[in-house]
């Protein structure tokens, strides 16, 4: 009794082991699931792949955010959002006051429908002045409370001209918020010039307790960003990442004073957004894209493009968002906004795209992209690395270009099965003008070498002449110097190529181009426009009894076989079947399979042998050679060569056999497929085993 009670208490602790076994690994699966959420498929475009020297390079990202599932992003959360002023005095800064007023109760107005925010407002100068509580706008009262604020705030009457403590209004900005577990952002107003900093003594330490509990000191200059307040302000912004705060940083252009590279400082070390307003209408454009961030259901922030630039290249784009290493430089991406779709019970997000413009000092090929990655938090907080695509551009001192195309001769695309048709490559080069400083170096028989037409076509494609998808073509390119031109000027090159396909479909060639080295022996290429090459199967394939005393004559070889629908024959006899195929002049394999459909009965097939016949234009047979193989008794494969010179070919394929029945007394039925190889054509002749056969 002892032992049993043992075993039984194994299996039970082997029952909850492999228990706890499932359940770690769906949680270990479920974990990596949300470590790869959301998926951004991200694809790449440029206006062309050759480039001058000193020519900006303007390149396209474009993202496509993949949907979430519901169970994907977790009940949404309370927002809290601190919504910071810069009331510093300047010059214009009343009418620069004006419109930061009407930009903070646009700002409010768009909560106002929104029932799980809060809003907080404070402005600032040397110091934080006034700072409100957490308000609902979409209380109705407590939004006329928060308009009011912004109605009556003004500059401070003791303000120093130009002081900004912005560090003093990220410190109170954070003393704002709840101590609930509400998302929380901070939105800051910034006229750039942090030159100010708070301390508990003159000339004492920076005060960075979010708290006044203690008598402080404002110090700093009126003019210039001094080192302590752009050191302190610098604090307090990572104070804001220390805290998982979500923050905007906006600085004003135009008539307002803007340092663009303080607010991107400042935004890198709070790990936010920096946003440089250039006038009043890009202004209101960035805070109504502010408010669409904060009210989405769920965003993916903190998106890095982060890149090193090759040798030679270097970097000529916008320089807001992007922070430099040296040849290493970061770029903020714009956030991903997820909406619920209640049609599809899924979170989707627009597709976001963005640019950089680049330039090469030096000619030469260049790979754009290897190892360049996004960098972007996933739903459980961590950060997925992702690679964008890379590709290679070639940079030029000469412009030497060309306008190539192609197109099919006549066919127009769509040939029949075993065909040929014409491709015809058309090689126009354009003049080209040499600077003075190469005048030297450049002459007619070195401007450009090995030029030549490189195709690969598609699986199933092939040049009639090689049997091969692959070819190069060279190209007789004689350049000479035009003055009229004004360059060196060649004549446009034609050149024709035969193709042909034994494979049924459409086909896209789109791996052509035009391939050569110009004077400074850089491997450039203009690409083909793609074409789609139709390849039809015209085979027609019927089965019946054979019968070489023709019937009524119908189309071409059609009536040497008759009964198409279904044929009888009896045990024993020997039967001359038929299979009737028109082509397209191309070669083919035809097989047979006979077969038993009841399968109540034992067969045996017979005494096979196969005649071919062609079918001249005067309907008669003509006997050709198709050799064949039987296989198991009642498998054929016969194999006919075809004729391209003529549009169509008919063939009549006589096959003969004896079935044998074990069991006299059952009804029985068989039938032969008959079917193409490498084709889409089949035919099933039903065959019934009777007491008399069909009358041939």
């Amino acid at each position: 009794m002892i032992g049993k009670g043992k075993t039984k208490k194994r299996y039970l602790y082997l029952f909850f082991a492999i228990i706890l076994i499932i359940f770690i690994v769906k949680a270990g699966f479920n974990a990596i699931a949300a470590q790869n959420k959301p998926q951004l498929n991200i694809s790449v475009s440029t206006d062309r792949s050759k480039y001058l020297v000193n020519e900006d390079i303007n390149i396209t990202y474009r993202i496509e955010p993949q949907p979430l599932e519901l169970k994907d992003v977790n009940a949404l959360k309370n927002k809290e959002i601190l919504f910071v002023m810069d009331t510093s005095d300047t010059p214009f800064s009343q009418g620069n006051l004006n419109k930061e007023k009407d930009i903070a109760r646009n700002f409010v107005n768009k909560f106002k429908d929104i029932p799980n925010v809060q809003i907080s407002i404070l402005n600032y100068d040397i110091c934080t002045r006034n700072l409100t509580g957490l308000k609902s706008p979409s209380i109705d009262y407590e939004r006329g409370e928060l308009i009011g604020f912004i109605n009556n705030v003004g500059i401070h009457p003791s303000a120093p001209w130009w002081g900004s403590n912005i560090g003093d209004g990220l410190r109170r900005a954070l003393a704002g918020f709840s101590k609930n577990d509400s998302k929380k952002y901070v939105v800051f107003m910034s006229k750039c010039k942090p030159n100010y900093y708070t301390s508990t003594r003159r000339s004492g330490p920076y005060y960075t307790i979010i708290d006044d509990k203690s008598d402080l000191y404002y110090s700093g200059n009126n003019i210039f960003v001094s080192k302590n307040g752009f050191d302190y302000a610098l604090i307090m912004a990572n104070e804001m990442k220390v805290r998982n705060i979500t923050n905007f940083f906006i600085g004003f252009n135009g008539l307002i004073l803007n340092n663009v590279k303080t607010i991107a400082q400042l935004s890198e070390a709070s790990g936010g957004k920096a946003y440089n307003g250039k006038n009043l209408d890009s202004i209101n454009d960035i805070f109504n894209d502010i408010a669409d961030q904060i009210k989405a259901d769920y965003i993916v922030d903190d998106i890095k493009f982060k890149f090193t630039l090759p040798n030679n290249i270097t970097y000529s784009g916008d320089k807001v968002g992007v922070t430099e290493y040296g040849r290493n430089l970061s770029m903020e991406i714009p956030n991903i906004i997820y909406k619920l779709n209640d049609r599809k019970n899924k979170y989707i997000a627009d597709p976001i795209e963005f640019s950089i413009s680049l330039k090469s000092n030096k000619s030469g090929n260049y790979t754009i992209g290897d190892g360049w990655t996004l960098n972007y938090k996933a739903i459980n907080g961590k950060t997925i690395t992702q690679k964008v695509p890379d590709f290679t551009i070639s940079v030029n001192s000469l412009e030497v270009g060309f306008d190539v195309e192609r197109a099919f001769v006549n066919s127009k695309g769509s040939i029949g099965l075993g065909k040929k048709t014409t491709i015809q490559y058309k090689v126009n080069p354009k003049v080209v003008s040499v600077p003075s400083e190469f005048a030297n170096r450049v002459n007619e028989n070195n401007i450009l070498s090995n030029p030549k037409i490189i195709e690969t076509l598609p699986e199933g494609v092939e040049f009639t002449d090689t049997l091969s998808g692959y070819r190069e073509i060279e190209v007789p390119l004689k350049y000479v110097y035009d003055k009229k031109k004004g360059g060196f000027y060649a004549a446009p090159v034609v050149i024709e190529a035969e193709i042909t396909s034994d494979k049924p479909g459409k086909h896209i060639l789109n791996n052509g181009k035009f391939s050569y080295n110009d004077f400074e022996n850089i491997l450039s290429s203009e690409k083909f426009n793609s074409l789609i090459l139709k390849v039809e199967d015209e085979y027609i394939l019927k089965q019946g009894l054979f019968d070489i005393n023709k019937n009524n004559y119908s189309s071409l070889g059609e009536n040497y076989i008759k009964n198409l629908d279904k044929i009888n024959i009896t045990d024993g006899s020997m039967n001359r079947l038929g299979a009737y195929v028109r082509s397209s002049g191309q070669d083919f394999i035809l097989n047979i399979n006979l077969m038993e459909i009841t399968h109540f009965n034992m067969l045996s097939f017979n005494d096979i042998s196969v005649e071919v016949y062609k079918v001249d234009k005067e309907n008669k047979l003509k006997k050709i050679n198709a050799p064949y193989k039987i296989n198991g008794n009642k498998n054929l494969r016969i194999s006919i060569n075809g004729d391209s010179s003529e549009e169509y070919c008919y063939y009549i394929i006589n096959y003969n056999f004896r079935v044998n029945c074990k069991n006299k007394n059952i009804s029985t039925q068989i039938s032969s497929k008959a079917t193409i190889e490498n084709s889409k054509k089949e035919n099933i002749l039903p065959i019934n085993i009777v007491s008399l056969p069909d009358l041939f």
